[in-house]
C-alpha cells in the first residue's frame, strides 16, 4: 500500500492547485504585462499553497512534490520565451488551457506513482540510498563524456 500515498498526495496537489489558479486568474491581466517574470511570480504565489497542503494534508507523502509542481511550469515557460520568442506557450498557467494543467499534473502523477512503486528484489516502503549512490560511483568515472555530451546537447538545442 506504498502508492496510497502518492495518490492521495497526486489528487490533493492537483485540487488545492485548481483552487490557486482560479484565484490566480483573476490577477492575470496585471500580470501578463511582467513577461517572463509574470511565471515566476506566479510560480512563488502557487509554491506556499501546495507546499503547506502537502505537509499539512499528506503527511505520508513523498516529499519535495510541491515544490517540482509549483517550478516545473515556470522553468518551462522561461526556457521557451528563451528558446522560442512567439511561441505556443501560454504566459501563465492560470490562464493556460486546461491541457497544460493536466499535462504538468499528470507528469507529477506519474513521478510521485514510479517513486512510491517498491523496486523488484526490494522490500516495500525501504529506501535504499546504497543503490543511488553506486550509480553514481559508476557514473563518475565517464563524468568528462557525459559532461561534453550535455554541453554539445544544449549547444543543439540552441542551435535549432
Amino acid at each position: 500500500m506504498a502508492l496510497l500515498p502518492a495518490v492521495r498526495l497526486a489528487c490533493l496537489l492537483l485540487l488545492v492547485d485548481l483552487v490557486v489558479l482560479a484565484a490566480l486568474a483573476r490577477l492575470a491581466p496585471a500580470l501578463a504585462c511582467l513577461g517572463p517574470a509574470a511565471a515566476w511570480l506566479e510560480a512563488a504565489l502557487r509554491l506556499p499553497a501546495l507546499g503547506a497542503a502537502a505537509r499539512l494534508l499528506a503527511p505520508g507523502g513523498p516529499r519535495g512534490a510541491a515544490v517540482v509542481l509549483g517550478l516545473t511550469p515556470a522553468t518551462f515557460l522561461t526556457l521557451r520565451s528563451l528558446v522560442v520568442p512567439d511561441g505556443a506557450a501560454p504566459a501563465l498557467l492560470a490562464t493556460a488551457s486546461p491541457l497544460w494543467l493536466t499535462l504538468t499534473h499528470g507528469a507529477a502523477a506519474a513521478v510521485l506513482l514510479l517513486w512510491a512503486a517498491p523496486s523488484p528484489g526490494g522490500a516495500a516502503g525501504v529506501e535504499s540510498t546504497a543503490a543511488v549512490w553506486r550509480l553514481l560511483a559508476l557514473a563518475w568515472a565517464e563524468w568528462p563524456v557525459l559532461g561534453g555530451a550535455f554541453v554539445f546537447l544544449a549547444l543543439a538545442v540552441l542551435g535549432e
